[in-house]
């Protein structure tokens, strides 16, 4: 059965470009810059702590038009709008301003290429009443 999400392919224009935005701008980690075949290079970065990677990938030749066309990926935080203040301090562009919605809080940016991210803020769950007095009396 599947265990996990290992990587999820970004499609970019340059890779030192993109290493750069990443690491510095949205504070990842390189985790392999590895040369393959033809010029390309393995490139992945991540969250510090992450489980999965993206993978940062510049197009074959005939690939040129994919730049910019992935789906979403969803970034987890604990501070939405404040990620998303000092994003836009990078010169991040954002879609709309972060908004609240049932999950939590929520923001959509794309990177210098066009690919899209949902930063999101979870809901705390609410703890009722009776949870505390069980928490309570034990």
């Amino acid at each position: 059965m599947i265990q996990s999400i290992t990587y999820i392919e970004r499609i970019v224009h340059d890779y030192d470009e993109a290493i750069e935005w990443y690491t510095h701008v949205l504070g990842m980690e390189v985790r392999n810059d590895t040369p393959t075949i033809q010029g390309h290079r393995w490139v992945t970065v991540a969250p510090p702590g992450a489980e999965t990677d993206l993978v940062l990938h510049v197009p074959m030749p005939k690939q040129e038009q994919s730049v910019g066309t992935a789906p979403i990926v969803t970034l987890d935080t604990d501070d939405c709008r404040g990620d998303a203040k000092v994003l836009k301090e990078h010169d991040v562009e954002f879609m709309g301003e972060p908004n609240d919605v049932p999950w939590g809080v929520e923001a959509v940016f794309v990177d210098p290429w066009g690919n899209p991210y949902q930063l999101v803020e979870r809901a705390r769950p609410k703890r009722t009443h009776a949870h505390m007095e069980r928490t309570t009396t034990r």
